[in-house]
């Protein structure tokens, strides 16, 4: 946990402090579990996505189309 919270705070170095505080205030908020379950599955669809694109580009590349 303490290294994601290290990470968001580099990623924030750049910001303006305006923003930044906005940012942070946001971090604290509470999430409600509807939200939280629909982000896990939002993040479980991307990942399927994300394999099939990459299973389709390692069929693709396994057979390359005839004439190359």
């Amino acid at each position: 946990m303490t290294e994601n919270k290290d990470t968001a705070q580099n990623d924030l170095a750049g910001i303006p402090a305006e923003i930044t505080s906005i940012l942070t205030a946001i971090e604290k908020e509470p999430v409600p579990d509807r939200l939280l379950k629909l982000a896990l599955e939002l993040q479980e669809a991307l990942t399927k996505r994300r394999l099939a694109e990459q299973a389709a580009q390692t069929v693709a590349h396994a057979n390359p189309p005839e004439g190359i």
